[in-house]
């Protein structure tokens, strides 16, 4: 199994409803950032995984995201950041504060660097 690079909660916008839902997020350092339910189903197959390398781009906070995604209640628009692939849908997140926010970022871009197809 490839290494816990950060792992925590994010809140994710669902692609149909538009609803946040909060889920415990897992990247690893083979550019795989899984999701799922809760953490004590971290070693269970996630319930999705969106491939870092194939990410197109990385859009952070309020001049990024477009300005039709509202944050879900007690977040701000800088605490937003979606994850663009090259085909398919964009994963919208939200971090529970912008150091969160500053901390998935760092380890995205870490990892982006090393798997860059």
């Amino acid at each position: 199994m490839a290494d816990i690079v950060k792992a925590g909660w994010l809140f994710r916008r669902t692609t149909v409803l538009k609803n946040w839902k909060r889920e415990w997020f897992i990247l690893t350092n083979d550019a795989r950032l899984r999701r799922m339910s809760d953490p004590a189903k971290q070693f269970d197959k996630a319930d999705d995984v969106f491939q870092l390398s194939r990410c197109r781009e990385l859009r952070i906070g309020t001049t990024q995201v477009p300005y039709n995604i509202d944050p879900p209640e007690d977040a701000t628009r800088a605490q937003l950041m979606q994850l663009v692939p090259g085909e398919g849908d964009p994963w919208t997140l939200c971090a529970e504060s912008t150091d969160d926010l500053l901390a998935w970022q760092t380890s995205f871009d870490d990892v982006r660097q090393l798997h860059i197809e």
